[in-house]
């Protein structure tokens, strides 16, 4: 694509982004910074459709971009691939701040706001407490060290009712729930001992097999799905469909973490049919270069990129963030 066709399929995106309908070549026209006659930005059109950027939809003769078209207009655009956020704060408060966060975002732009916490992170316990349900069984809440609570529940084959569970849970945490050779360790009962191991085993359990939905917050779904984008019932089910789909949106969401290149999909790129109008842009979330959540924006297609991210990427909105 030469530099006139660049420019053109420019200003036809951004067109479409604004007004939601096929762009002439007048309109092209009225937008191009250098004076170009309306013959030449229809040929050009006729180039640009040629090759699959955009495509006519009607008879009349504006275009609307494709999904090749957005991401060439994407490709020229500068992105953070991660968001770096100062750590001045308390690590068990993440969550909280970064929920408020994700809100005061989704304020500025109609589109749904994800946040799913990375799950290596949910291995970093910070503290842990142990509620008796009765003499054989009770829950564990679990306070990760980026601000999640979970609690698992856990069954005992003894009576551990008469046992000082605060100070083993201690233990436990302390020794970064490596638990090895009892010979090794000394000190406990054999009621404690196995008190120590069934809340290991029950904690390691839970990490392997996902921590509850705890860890994703999902913002601003009635706004964006009063967007022109969203007329039928369909295109709103499709979405609602992902929401709901809490291994795709994991899956959707970590791509960003372990292919930096790809924070930007659209359409295709996103390998869900349910996504196929849509474009989801995901950015790592990062503290001391720590990946602890990813910040996904969900949205059609026709998405205002340079609004979005020029907000992701202001001053204001890293050091608001220190302000919550």
């Amino acid at each position: 694509m030469d530099g006139r066709q660049s420019a053109i399929l420019t200003c036809l995106v951004d067109g479409f982004i604004e007004y939601c309908q096929p762009i002439s070549s007048k309109m092209v026209q009225d937008r191009l910074p250098t004076r170009l006659s309306a013959a030449s930005v229809r040929q050009v059109f006729s180039v640009l459709d040629a090759n699959g950027y955009v495509e006519k939809r009607h008879l009349s003769s504006g275009r609307v971009p494709t999904s090749k078209g957005y991401r060439a207009y994407v490709d020229q655009l500068m992105y953070p691939k991660a968001i770096q956020l100062r750590s001045k704060f308390h690590p068990r408060t993440y969550r909280i701040k970064l929920e408020n966060w994700v809100i005061n975002l989704s304020k500025k732009w109609p589109y749904i706001g994800i946040l799913a916490f990375n799950r290596d992170a949910m291995g970093d316990i910070a503290m842990a407490e142990y509620v008796s349900l009765g003499s054989h069984h009770g829950c564990i809440m679990v306070f990760y060290c980026i601000g999640v609570v979970s609690t698992v529940h856990v069954v005992f084959d003894r009576d551990v009712s008469d046992l000082d569970t605060h100070r083993l849970m201690q233990w436990l945490i302390a020794h970064d729930m490596r638990v090895q050779n009892r010979s090794k360790m000394g000190g406990f009962t054999d009621q404690e001992w196995a008190f120590i191991q069934c809340v290991h085993h029950a904690l390691v359990n839970h990490r392997k097999h996902g921590i509850s939905t705890d860890n994703m917050i999902i913002k601003n779904i009635q706004q964006c799905f009063c967007l022109a984008d969203y007329t039928t019932k369909d295109a709103i089910n499709q979405i609602v469909a992902v929401l709901d789909d809490q291994l795709a949106l994991n899956r959707l969401l970590n791509d960003a973490v372990s292919h930096p290149c790809q924070t930007i999909a659209i359409g295709d790129e996103l390998s869900d049919d349910r996504l196929g109008e849509s474009t989801l842009m995901r950015f790592p979330v990062m503290v001391n270069d720590y990946p602890i959540a990813t910040l996904g924006i969900l949205g059609p297609r026709r998405m205002n990129y340079m609004g979005v991210m020029n907000e992701l990427w202001s001053y204001q909105t890293l050091v608001g963030f220190d302000q919550f």
